[in-house]
């Protein structure tokens, strides 16, 4: 009996905690609205007050308070200029401005150049903004043996379209800025309306830019100049027909390697790109650059295991291709 009398006065006391005074008066209650009140004062004076307090000069967005990761050479794009015409609230861009990070990240994705952006912060120092930025690792080879309708004004002529590891295009002045190898494919689909910074969608250049990507430093030590294959261009997608690296002066002595698949594509049976580099690095280490090497062979890296193979005779248009360039 007394247990069941101690069980009511505990019931007996919950309900009475249950009251509107109780429930008003609680020490949690009072926390809470306390709470919301401050806040509710914090929001209305930072209303009232924010253009004021964002225009004083310990929070001004400035391009000395702007630290980008450095661009390339060739970029013309002042980008702490477009971060502070785009990031500007009431004219006075400021670091207190709730929108910043996201503003810019926009701002960075409409530069072609950039490849990725790790990462933007904002603190009461400044804006930090970590870009990657694109990076040319080929050229495309237009002319009239790789072209089905080339103008007959530029007969004997040839352009060099850069692009990037993924494949898209970059400008065209920038196929001088240093050593690429070039792709070289019969009849690159939808060229009529590439435009700067827009992905290339014929898939094997897509794959040989970003086989070129693997070696975009050492390419040239490598004498690799050529990167080509015999795939169909209405058929992108025949793994069997692989990609080959030639060297940079092809009608003279040098060695072909058979690359196969880009990476990430490989077949059942063929490495890695990171294996396949290897390979290439101890070859060349043994015998020299491709370029320097004789007599002229083929080497087919495919399965990991270098095996030489017969020069297999390629398309009388590829031959066309190869003997052209100079």
């Amino acid at each position: 009996m007394a247990r069941r009398n101690k069980e009511q006065d505990i019931l007996d006391r919950l309900l009475d905690s249950l009251s509107i005074r109780g429930i008003l008066l609680h020490p949690a209650t009072l926390l809470v609205l306390t709470t919301c009140m401050v806040m509710a004062v914090a929001i209305f004076l930072w209303e009232r007050e924010h253009d004021t307090i964002a225009s004083r000069a310990e929070f001004r967005l400035t391009p000395e308070n702007i630290r980008v990761t450095p661009p390339p050479a060739w970029a013309k794009d002042d980008l702490k200029a477009l971060v502070l015409n785009e990031s500007s609230e009431s004219n006075v861009p400021s670091i207190l401005d709730a929108e910043l990070v996201p503003k810019t990240a926009e701002v960075m994705r409409k530069v072609g150049y950039v490849e990725r952006i790790n990462r933007i912060k904002k603190s009461k120092s400044g804006l930090d903004i970590e870009l990657e930025y694109r990076q040319p690792v080929a050229n495309v080879l237009l002319n009239e043996r790789t072209m089905r309708q080339w103008p007959a004004a530029n007969r004997g002529k040839q352009v060099l379209l850069p692009v990037d590891r993924f494949g898209v295009v970059m400008p065209e002045a920038l196929n001088a800025e240093a050593y690429l190898p070039w792709i070289a494919i019969l009849y690159p689909q939808d060229f009529g309306n590439l435009t700067t910074w827009a992905d290339w969608p014929d898939q094997r250049i897509q794959d040989a830019a970003s086989i070129s990507g693997q070696f975009s430093k050492t390419g040239r030590a490598m004498g690799i100049g050529l990167i080509m294959t015999n795939r169909d261009p209405s058929q992108s997608t025949q793994a069997e027909i692989p990609f080959e690296l030639w060297p940079s002066s092809p009608k003279q002595v040098g060695t072909v390697i058979v690359w196969g698949n880009a990476p990430g594509k490989e077949v059942e049976g063929e490495v890695s790109a990171a294996k396949k580099l290897q390979l290439l690095d101890a070859f060349v280490l043994q015998y020299g650059p491709l370029n320097n090497q004789q007599p002229r062979r083929k080497i087919d890296i495919r399965t990991g295991t270098p095996e030489m193979v017969s020069p297999a005779k390629t398309a009388s248009k590829l031959d066309d291709i190869i003997s052209d360039l100079k």
